[in-house]
């Protein structure tokens, strides 16, 4: 799976937290999946994530987790008191803005898109009009037909 980072990840609350902090909230956009009940939910196993981000205990990579789990009064969001994650098993965690950062999309897709949507709707427009045209044509037709008495 892929997650999108947004600037706010390194302008806001964890600003200056250090790079271990920003290594493991990336592999919670990274990893986090879409979820009916909770919006959003990672699984996070500190032991594995010591391992890929290297260099770190699976202690250290706890405490980061925990400090997640903590309101954050310096937090852009009020949601959840500005945590950032709820535990909801042993490895299982809501995350609180998930679904809502999911959802955002940046300006160069909401532009591809509405370039499509506006492409579809030109084509449509120009089908409706030329079947317009081309029914006025079968229309004379037959009312020249039916003028002259001709048979069809």
């Amino acid at each position: 799976m892929y997650g999108k980072i947004f600037e706010s990840l390194f302008t806001g609350s964890m600003r200056g937290t250090g790079p271990l902090n920003i290594s493991v909230w990336s592999y919670v956009i990274a990893h986090m999946k879409p979820d009916e009940v909770h919006g959003a939910v990672v699984e996070l196993d500190c032991e594995v994530l010591a391992f890929f981000i290297g260099k770190c205990t699976a202690v250290e990579v706890s405490e980061v987790i925990d400090s997640y789990c903590e309101p954050d009064p310096k937090s852009r969001t009020p949601d959840e008191q500005g945590k950032k994650l709820v535990k909801l098993g042993q490895f299982s965690y809501r995350v609180v803005n998930g679904s809502k950062y999911r959802a955002i999309k940046d300006q160069e897709e909401r532009r591809r898109q509405n370039r499509e949507a506006q492409q579809r709707f030109r084509s449509k427009e120009k089908d409706l009009k030329k079947q317009a045209r081309e029914k006025s044509e079968s229309d004379k037709i037959v009312s020249q037909a039916l003028e002259e008495g001709t048979p069809f």
